[in-house]
């Protein structure tokens, strides 16, 4: 049984979680999942699953009841029941409406020198750096959906918020100037005497891109979103905000979709140990889980937490993680023992 609750976060791991299978075993497991759900009445080309996570139905294709049948060992189907997880878990992906900012998977490149320096570990590294998008980075990946999402609900403008050098402002700037859409940047000085309105680096972009920014103290961010939305409003503009980030459950499925790409490397090339990556507002932390626990990849990811404490921080993806996936209505939590992801921890 599958828990529709576990996120396999270490520190909050749900306590009810019951699926306790040796990797090696999956292939069996789900291969007898396979059989006992067959009605007799049911053709091949269209077996059915049940899955108590979202009460949806799993269909495999005939192909892969033909890979299964002819599969000569237990690795062979467990790689098949993969293969079948990721291209479920890309087609729901897929149903969420994007702008296409994303056209192509980025490499991944083996760091030689840097494994090499640290004296063990083979280090790789995804180059979402290449992304598209004024200077690219994760953002481009969560604003391909939130936008998609403002344009369908009419707005002309595009409201959010980050610190004073935020490549999340950044990266709305760019969306919006590319959309034709007006921008509001609220700039939070999170260290009191650092926000310099002459500054360079992103300050001089945001200005490049036509926003308008506001800078506000620590804390002041959601009285301006309210301040911010009530002018634009009354000026008659259709003002649409976007959380910190882009991390909301929509802004997730981005890095559902880079968690796909990952396991479809790993499927073709052999599985990592574990994935690193940031952990601050959240969402590509948790899109990473919720994406790996929908391909049944039970790689660890490690989120390092920028601001708040481990436990916090491992409470907010834990949530969010769950959300993402009821919104793909994909399991929450991989088939095995291993979990699909490691607590935040600065």
């Amino acid at each position: 049984k599958l828990h529709p609750s576990a996120a396999w976060l270490p520190s909050v791991r749900h306590p009810d979680a019951t699926f306790a299978v040796e990797r090696s075993e999956i292939g069996v497991m789900m291969m007898m999942q396979h059989k006992a759900a067959t009605p007799t009445a049911m053709p091949a080309a269209e077996t059915k699953i049940k899955h108590d996570s979202d009460e949806s139905d799993f269909v495999l294709s005939s192909s892969l009841d033909s890979r299964l049948s002819a599969a000569p060992t237990e690795a062979d189907m467990h790689a098949s029941l993969q293969r079948a997880m990721i291209d479920r878990a890309a087609r729901a992906v897929d149903a969420v409406p994007r702008r296409g900012y994303v056209v192509n998977p980025t490499p991944i490149e083996h760091l030689p020198r840097l494994s090499a320096f640290l004296g063990g570990p083979a280090i790789y590294v995804k180059r979402d750096d290449l992304l598209p998008l004024a200077g690219g980075g994760s953002k481009t990946r969560k604003l391909d959906y939130i936008v998609q999402k403002a344009l369908d609900a009419g707005a002309d403008t595009l409201v959010t918020c980050g610190a004073v050098q935020s490549n999340h402002c950044r990266l709305t700037a760019s969306a919006a100037a590319r959309e034709g859409l007006d921008c509001h940047l609220i700039l939070e000085e999170r260290v009191p005497g650092t926000y310099d309105p002459a500054a360079g680096g992103n300050n001089y972009a945001f200005k490049l891109l036509g926003a308008t920014t506001t800078a506000v103290p620590a804390g002041g961010v959601p009285e301006a979103e309210a301040r911010e939305m009530a002018r634009l409003r009354a000026e008659g503009k259709r003002p649409f905000f976007i959380p910190g980030g882009g991390s909301d459950d929509l802004g997730s499925v981005g890095y559902a979709r880079a968690a796909l790409e990952i396991a479809e490397y790993a499927h073709e090339h052999g599985a990592f140990d574990a994935i690193v990556t940031c952990s601050g507002s959240g969402g590509t932390h948790a899109g990473l889980v919720a994406g790996l626990a929908a391909a049944g990849d039970s790689t660890p990811v490690h989120g390092i937490s920028t601001r708040a404490s481990k436990d916090a921080q491992a409470t907010k993806i834990h949530q969010l993680a769950l959300a993402t996936s009821e919104r793909l209505r994909t399991p929450s939590a991989p088939p095995g023992g291993g979990g699909a992801a490691g607590g935040a921890g600065a």
